[in-house]
């Protein structure tokens, strides 16, 4: 299995990233995402469209 990372882009710009599941491990990968000025939230999906808008 081949595995890819993103990289900050180096002209400043934010990486951008969707979080996938709004259980427990999603909503700490918020919290990781919104203390980081190098990372911006495009997006988060769930199955249930509830904990995705109330995660959101």
């Amino acid at each position: 299995m081949s595995m890819t990372f993103a990289t900050i882009p180096e002209d400043g710009t934010p990486l951008r990233v969707i979080v996938v599941g709004a259980g427990g491990m999603g909503r700490a990968w918020l919290s990781t995402v919104e203390q980081s000025p190098l990372v911006e939230l495009a997006g988060i999906v769930d199955l249930d469209l509830g904990a995705a808008r109330a995660a959101a």
